[in-house]
């Protein structure tokens, strides 16, 4: 079985999790709505995460959730710039990266934008142009940054985060910054992250401000669940979410 393959069927099963769902779908349930056998589903997992279906699925019950860590850092691991405008060059280009293709894009300043094309590519572009209107757009793949991005993207437990050029309102960088702080295997709630800058009763706002999140998976807005510890709503779709935490449960708690 091909990686390709594997990652449509994973992303396949891991749909089913649906944000609000305490306890994942049965190999049984698999079976019957995508068509796959449970060895077929078996491989795909092995494929991706050397494990089986069923060990991954189990990593999202509501229990195996609540009992992750929760710390957060107490340090930001690369160079900020904030702005809450921007009207300079930004570079941009494709990458493929193996849980689905990437849009980057970077100023003189930082690393400014990610973002899943879905395969629209041109949609992605769309989007990022629409949130920068006045800059000019270069597709520039060996810009500095961008390979440093790349670096990061291919080897995250080993190469450093590039500088990060956030560009939005006082409110959504306060949000963003505070998810820089969840570290690998961790998560957090709205209300936590909240708490992390002096405003706990605000998670409906945090909320929005995670959801406007222009760096993922770099700011990790994957990494924040429900208060109910359920897997929650992510802006490219449950599936993606799921298989960016994955490799993160799957590592031995310290």
């Amino acid at each position: 079985m091909s990686e390709q393959e594997a990652l449509t069927i994973v992303l396949g099963a891991l749909d089913q999790l649906t944000p609000r769902r305490t306890d994942p779908p049965t190999l049984m349930e698999l079976t019957l709505c995508l068509g796959y056998s449970e060895s077929e589903l078996d491989e795909a997992f092995t494929t991706l995460f050397a494990c089986r279906a069923d060990e991954a699925l189990a990593l999202f019950s509501q229990e195996a959730l609540r009992l992750r860590p929760t710390e957060l850092l107490s340090d930001y691991s690369t160079r900020l710039t904030l702005d809450s405008s921007y009207t300079g060059p930004v570079s941009y280009c494709f990458f493929p990266y193996h849980f689905g293709e990437l849009l980057l894009a970077t100023t003189p300043l930082g690393l400014c934008y990610s973002s899943f094309t879905l395969g629209d590519w041109q949609g992605a572009y769309a989007e990022l142009r629409q949130l920068y209107p006045q800059a000019t757009h270069d597709l520039k793949v060996e810009h500095e940054y961008l390979q440093q991005a790349i670096r990061y993207l291919k080897a995250p437990t080993t190469e450093a985060l590039p500088p990060l050029h956030l560009i939005g309102t006082l409110f959504q960088r306060s949000v963003w910054m505070s998810m820089l702080l969840i570290p690998e295997g961790s998560h957090t709630s709205y209300q936590g992250l909240g708490e992390t800058f002096g405003m706990p009763q605000a998670a409906h706002a945090v909320g929005s401000a995670v959801g406007a999140n222009p760096l993922a998976p770099f700011i990790p807005c994957h990494r924040v669940l429900p208060k109910e510890h359920t897997i929650g709503h992510y802006h490219w779709g449950v599936a993606r979410k799921a298989i960016l935490l994955l490799p993160e449960l799957l590592t031995p708690q310290a």
